[in-house]
């Protein structure tokens, strides 16, 4: 079987099959809506019990698209009585959902200009013109790149593509060490950096909007970026020495950057639409920066410079009708949990229960970190959708987080940099399997990616254990009482 063929994620299922799995999921939750409920529990919250139960099945199962599941699950909470129409869709009029419409359109700006590309070249030729170089460029490239693409799965495809043209101009060898070094370094700039940003990833956006309203007034765009250094920048600096040292080709391998500048030149000067958009992303990351000092919220500057791009022509009509409406729906399904569970008290019935079988863990957060980053790894081997993994957790685990004196944006940040870092399987990220194709599927074998998925993984929970302390001195964590 082709490397190609085995990156493949799993076939979708028949409609047989579907229709078998939905009527069982449907006679499952109305199962456990029927039960008597536990101390802690109504009806209405056995209700919101079985129908969140419904949707995780069928996430986990993959009957229909993740969008679609969200939206139906927002739908039975309004049939069921848990939720008023206007209370299970209000989070449609957030600031949160409304900033990554912005972002994701200026993110498509940024693509269609090639902007991306030229930066991208421009980092590669600045540095040192040989494979410790290169490697150091394409992680550099992506962090610095990160808040300007929120799809990461987008963000990926387009720098697997570049990476596979660099690899063809410098005429490697399929599937060698300095192929792999090369499109290893792309994942770690690309995606595993995103949670270094607010608006780096889809799974950022739904930390912040599961965080309760009084924690996420704190936590501003600078804010997110200065708490996350502390464990990320470890993580992405064990990786890069364990590319370096792994899949280094030797002193001899030393690479002409004449292609790198032709490509350059192919580009021609930067064209108005390029020049454009540069100065409103600059403009919109400075508003972020500095929203401490005005607090306009931050979706203001992205809707600001979305309308900016459009009325100065850098995106058109077309491009406009292109913004992924599945992944706004899916995300507003994503965040509804948090709603359903918190007003029908399930989360604080949750945590209740999961008190006793984690009390252990939550005597230090020495040991507590560590334990939601394995349960994470270990549920990625059920739930496919990565955000959706995020929200059910996120909610699911909050109460006890906190009675534990963990910050909730601490526990999204440990389920995020756990969760995408979890690749031994092609159907268990859909990001890295993107990148794989991208790429023409012949730059690293499946074999090579569960070692770096491993490797990535002790990374992450040394980058937590590292960044546990500065947190404690930033109040993100609590000390509980002996």
């Amino acid at each position: 079987m082709s490397q190609a063929a085995k990156a493949r994620p799993r076939p979708a299922l028949q409609r047989e099959h579907r229709l078998v799995l939905c009527a069982l999921s449907v006679l499952l939750s109305f199962g456990i809506a029927s039960l008597k409920p536990p101390s802690g529990l109504d009806a209405k919250g056995m209700a919101a019990l079985a129908i969140v139960f419904w949707a995780v099945f069928n996430w986990v199962l993959g009957v229909f698209d993740d969008y679609i599941v969200g939206l139906m699950m927002t739908l039975a909470c309004v049939i069921a009585g848990v939720l008023t129409f206007g209370k299970a869709f209000e989070v449609y009029s957030t600031s949160t959902w409304w900033l990554l419409v912005g972002v994701i359109g200026i993110g498509v700006a940024v693509e269609r200009s090639g902007l991306l590309a030229r930066l991208a070249l421009r980092t590669l030729l600045a540095l040192p013109n040989n494979f410790a170089g290169q490697c150091t460029g394409l992680v550099i490239s992506g962090m610095a790149l990160a808040p300007a693409l929120a799809a990461v799965t987008g963000k990926a495809a387009i720098a697997a593509r570049f990476v596979s043209g660099m690899k063809k101009s410098l005429a490697l060898e399929d599937y060698g060490k300095y192929s792999t070094g090369l499109f290893m370094s792309m994942f770690v700039g690309f995606v595993l950096a995103s949670p270094l940003y607010m608006t780096a990833s889809v799974g950022a956006f739904v930390i912040y909007g599961l965080l309760p309203e009084q924690y996420r007034s704190g936590i501003t765009w600078t804010y997110w970026l200065l708490a996350s250094i502390p464990a990320i920048v470890p993580l992405i600096a064990i990786m890069l020495a364990f590319i370096l040292r792994r899949y280094n080709p030797g002193p001899d391998a030393i690479v002409s950057s004449r292609k790198l500048e032709e490509e350059l030149r192919a580009l021609g000067s930067p064209s108005r639409n390029e020049i454009v958009t540069g100065v409103v992303l600059v403009l919109i990351l400075v508003a972020w920066v500095t929203e401490p000092l005005h607090h306009v919220a931050n979706a203001v500057p992205a809707l600001a410079g979305l309308l900016a791009l459009v009325m100065t022509g850098v995106l058109d009509r077309k491009a406009f009708d292109e913004l992924p409406l599945s992944m706004l729906l899916f995300l507003g399904a994503i965040l509804n949990i948090g709603t359903v569970l918190s007003e029908t008290r399930v989360d604080v019935w949750i945590g209740g229960t999961l008190s006793p079988l984690l009390a252990g863990a939550t005597a230090s957060p020495f040991i507590f970190l560590p334990v939601i980053a394995l349960l994470t790894v270990i549920l990625r081997f059920v739930i496919v959708s990565y955000s959706a993994l995020i929200g059910v957790l996120m909610v699911s685990l909050m109460p006890l987080a906190t009675k534990a004196g963990v910050h909730p944006w601490v526990l999204g940040t440990v389920l995020h940099v756990a969760g995408q870092c979890v690749f031994f399987m092609p159907y268990q990220n859909a990001v890295y399997v993107v990148a794989h194709q991208a790429s023409g599927g012949r730059m690293a074998t499946w074999s090579e990616a569960r070692v770096v998925s491993l490797v990535s993984l002790v990374a992450a929970v040394i980058g937590l254990l590292v960044a546990t302390p500065v947190w404690l001195k930033m109040g993100l964590i609590t000390m509980p009482p002996r």
